[in-house]
């Protein structure tokens, strides 16, 4: 289970903030709460995936906590700023629907 490796490792995650601009073509374009929240759950979730798929390696569960520690860490770093991208696109496009 990811939380309890997370909390036997030390290692917390921020949780994403709520957007409420969001830059598209040089300009800060609002963002509806509900899409906000829509959001920073989709960044979440994209972490955590990011998170399962390196425990669940070969080489992760043969490393020292140390390493565990060092990969997760920069695994969550690395999730954070891709599910940042990635829930900027779907932003963008549920705005576009609207």
């Amino acid at each position: 289970d990811v939380s309890k490796e997370l909390k036997r490792l030390d290692i917390s995650i921020n949780q994403p903030s709520l957007e409420s601009t969001i830059e598209y073509q040089g300009r800060d374009i609002p963002v509806p709460p509900a899409i906000a929240e829509r959001a920073r759950r989709d960044r979440r979730q994209y972490v955590l995936q990011d998170i399962q798929k390196t425990m669940q390696s070969r080489a992760y569960r043969a490393a020292s906590d140390a390493t565990k520690k060092e990969w997760l860490q920069k695994d969550i770093e690395k999730a954070l700023a891709d599910g940042r991208k990635e829930s900027s696109n779907k932003v963008v496009q549920l705005l576009r629907k609207r």
